[in-house]
């Protein structure tokens, strides 16, 4: 496993034999300013995955984001659907209003998802 960011509020690592991405957003986001490099950590990332590929996405401690939050999620989606990404597994946290925000989201940025409570059930719909 590559790590490519782990930081106060994400990490992000690529799993290169899989073809497969891990994104973990942490707490609250205030403002873009406290992620300002995600975007790019995401380019970095892009490198060592190839068309294709997957990415699971835990977010079980991920707090509702605010508008311009959710612009910058949606952006780094469009961005991960550009480059070939085939289908997300997200695992969910408990907040129904977080899952709403997320579903806007990925429907904004035209990603496909399934959703999960634990890592070990994404992997398994991923490896399917």
């Amino acid at each position: 496993m590559k790590q490519i960011a782990d930081n106060n509020f994400y990490s992000i690592a690529v799993d290169e034999g899989k073809n497969r991405m891990y994104l973990a957003v942490k707490g609250f986001w205030k403002d873009a300013g406290q992620v300002s490099e995600y975007l790019n950590d995401f380019k970095k990332a892009l490198k060592f995955v190839s068309k294709g590929y997957s990415v699971v996405s835990d977010l079980t401690d991920m707090k509702t984001p605010s508008q311009e939050i959710g612009s910058l999620h949606v952006e780094a989606q469009q961005l991960l659907v550009n480059a070939g990404l085939k289908k997300t597994a997200e695992i969910h946290p408990a907040s129904t209003i977080t899952q709403i925000s997320l579903k806007r989201f990925s429907e904004e940025s035209g990603m496909k998802k399934g959703l999960f409570r634990t890592k070990e059930e994404a992997e398994q719909w991923l490896d399917a």
